[in-house]
């Protein structure tokens, strides 16, 4: 999966999936609440902090 490192307006999306829904229409079906950016749980350097299993599956492109 490819997450943007910072984008401009994290809240406005969910994130839970690859679909990335407008937060107001959840279309997937998989979340009945938007899946924040991990940006807006563990601030700027969130990528700088990933590792393992976690690192292994997801890229990051520094988008901004």
């Amino acid at each position: 999966m490819t997450v943007q490192a910072r984008p401009a307006h994290p809240e406005r999306i969910c994130w839970g999936c690859a679909r990335r829904c407008p937060a107001g229409d959840l279309a997937c079906g998989e979340d009945k609440a938007r899946a924040p950016h991990p940006v807006e749980l563990f601030g700027d350097d969130w990528n700088e902090n990933i590792s393992g299993t976690q690192a292994s599956s997801l890229r990051v492109e520094d988008v901004q």
